[in-house]
């Protein structure tokens, strides 16, 4: 996220997974797939790893946060798509990819359908790692947003 290009307000935007990864489907089923190709504890690590970035101490400015915990975890192109998102909904506030809610549900869903892998421990390494994280993180939120909020969150009609 460029700093340039968000609003400054703290009102966070929730960015769903088709903004990002177009051909992914949100639901049940899809997280539970990607998180048996993720190791369980590389995957909770990064999970908490991310949720002390976006919620720990220091000064609470949702911004630099954000963009901390994406270029941990995204691509270019991945960001590109946020901030195009960001764009469009550019008075709606920062766009929030990783957030507590989202970070605690992707790790209960994690400990319940994920395994420890050969890999664990240098499973995030791998870009494609990432990016299953990232799929599952978002999915995890969406999934989380509608158990809380149920139909408040969407821009269309309820």
């Amino acid at each position: 996220m460029s700093t340039s290009e968000l609003p400054k307000t703290e009102i966070g935007l929730f960015v769903p997974v088709e903004e990002v990864f177009p051909d992914t489907t949100a639901d049940e089923q899809t997280l539970h797939a990607l998180l048996r190709t993720l190791s369980r504890d590389d995957t909770l690590f990064h999970a908490a790893r991310l949720n002390t970035i976006v919620t720990g101490p220091g000064d609470f400015d949702m911004q630099p946060r954000q963009q901390q915990a994406l270029t941990m975890m995204c691509n270019s192109e991945e960001i590109d798509r946020i901030n195009d998102f960001a764009r469009r909904y550019r008075h709606a506030g920062v766009p929030m990819v990783f957030f507590r809610g989202q970070l605690l549900e992707l790790m209960r869903q994690t400990a319940r359908w994920a395994e420890n892998l050969p890999s664990d421990g240098t499973t995030f390494e791998a870009p494609e790692f990432r990016q299953r994280f990232v799929k599952a993180a978002l999915i995890a939120g969406g999934l989380w947003a509608k158990r809380v909020y149920g139909n408040k969150l969407t821009s269309g009609p309820i």
